[in-house]
């Protein structure tokens, strides 16, 4: 089922997936705690997981992630603190700033002040 078109629309999904999910990680203290690479792993490790492209897991395949020299634990301990990210609620003060019209505002004020 697919093709090559279907390959490629999904793998390109996964890249742009790892790669939000690493800016997302940097509103967290990952970037503190683990290796650049144990980081790559666990943002195509998410990625993949909602994607839904298999990653070989399994020892007779060869683990991907032990490529980057990165261990299992670093990437759940990785996959851990950005679930808990994403289901953490937004606090107010983080609100869109259009729909509330105080981009406006802030503007027009900043335009006076220049």
């Amino acid at each position: 089922a697919g093709g090559k078109g279907e390959v490629e629309r999904r793998w390109g999904k996964l890249m742009q997936r790892a790669w939000a999910v690493a800016n997302d990680s940097l509103r967290t203290t990952v970037c503190l705690r683990l290796r650049p690479e144990a980081i790559a792993c666990g943002c195509i490790r998410m990625a993949a997981e909602e994607v839904k492209v298999r990653l070989p897991e399994r020892e007779a395949e060869g683990t991907w992630y032990h490529v980057f020299e990165v261990e299992k634990d670093e990437i759940d301990y990785f996959v851990k603190a950005m679930r808990h990210l994403y289901e953490t609620e937004v606090p107010d003060y983080f609100m869109d700033l259009t729909e509330s019209g105080m981009e406006a505002d802030l503007d027009q004020e900043w335009r006076s002040h220049s």
